[in-house]
């Protein structure tokens, strides 16, 4: 099971090992670091009602930044506080990772988990994944489930936005998430 990230992390391991049976993906982005680092960019703009020449400009600055951490191009209009935060080994890869790219590799059968409310990796990243899955050679089983009324972290929550997280303070897992993974988990093997 990998969430966000380590959803990456999941299909890295299930591409490169015969031990791992199934494998879960929550919360997990079906597109590569940079676009998906644009697409919450460009939603938190849209939500501060920003307007479109300023919204252009910093997705602008954005692709900037993201073309000289992924490829060393020039950091000419970037402050250098700016780049003493972005241009490191972790960015570097999180922007490079495609998980288009990984995913013919993985034999195993497949879940997808979402947060309807999640706003970090927005719904529709499931669906994508999940066709991803089914476009494999022998497609083994790939499923795709998005849970309602539950955020990034499947805590239930209104808005799904990240300032929200500290009044969820308190607030447990949605106990519907660890109980669809576990039952899957625990079907049959796949013929």
């Amino acid at each position: 099971v990998g969430h966000s990230e380590g959803g990456g992390v999941g299909l890295l391991a299930a591409s490169r090992s015969k031990h791992i049976a199934r494998l879960v993906l929550a919360g997990t982005p079906a597109t590569p670091g940079h676009e998906l680092v644009l697409e919450q960019q460009r939603y938190l703009l849209e939500k501060m009602k920003t307007d479109s020449v300023e919204l252009e400009a910093k997705v602008a600055l954005q692709k900037r930044i993201n073309s000289a951490v992924m490829f060393g191009t020039s950091w000419e209009g970037v402050g250098m506080a700016v780049r003493r935060q972005a241009d490191t080994p972790w960015f570097r890869s999180f922007l490079r990772f495609d998980p288009a790219a990984v995913m013919p590799k993985v034999r195993q059968p497949l879940l997808v988990v979402q947060g309807a409310l999640d706003r970090q990796v927005a719904a529709h990243h499931a669906d994508k994944l999940a066709a991803l899955a089914r476009a494999r050679k022998k497609a083994p089983p790939a499923e795709a489930t998005t849970l309602p009324g539950v955020n990034h972290l499947f805590v239930p929550a209104t808005t799904g936005d990240v300032d929200e997280y500290a009044s969820l303070a308190g607030q447990g897992i949605s106990p519907e998430w660890p109980t669809l993974i576990a039952g899957w988990l625990g079907q049959a093997p796949a013929k």
